[in-house]
């Protein structure tokens, strides 16, 4: 057994958790604009202004390519507060469960790509 590979094996499945939460989380709001809005245009408009603020936001300041990347602790902080935001909404239209497992997930995802950025 190479135990030489198995730290960057690991790292990179959670790379990969990493982008699938991100991914999951606009898809969450998404589902959060639907279940707002009251009309189907509203609900529409909602589904897709919701996550592209999101996209937008994280494109700017949270992607790895990005010039305006934010540093930590703020970088951290901000997408801690992105998906917890997320995980709120999302026990807020009632599915509480899917919520609580959505959160846990993302903060450990967290937690691991905090260590590694360390390391």
């Amino acid at each position: 057994m190479d135990t030489g590979k198995e730290p960057s094996t690991i790292k990179m499945i959670n790379l990969g958790l990493a982008f699938l939460l991100e991914l999951v989380m606009l898809v969450i709001f998404g589902y959060v604009g639907v279940s707002a809005g009251q009309t189907i245009p509203v609900k529409i408009f909602l589904a897709v202004a919701f996550p592209a603020v999101i996209a937008i936001v994280w494109g700017i300041f949270l992607a790895p390519a990005s010039k305006t990347r934010l540093r930590d602790p703020w970088l951290t902080l901000v997408k801690v507060f992105l998906f917890l935001l997320a995980a709120v909404c999302l026990f807020l239209t009632g599915l509480q469960g899917e919520a609580i497992v959505f959160a846990i997930i993302a903060l450990l995802n967290l937690i691991l790509l905090y260590i590694y950025r360390r390391s």
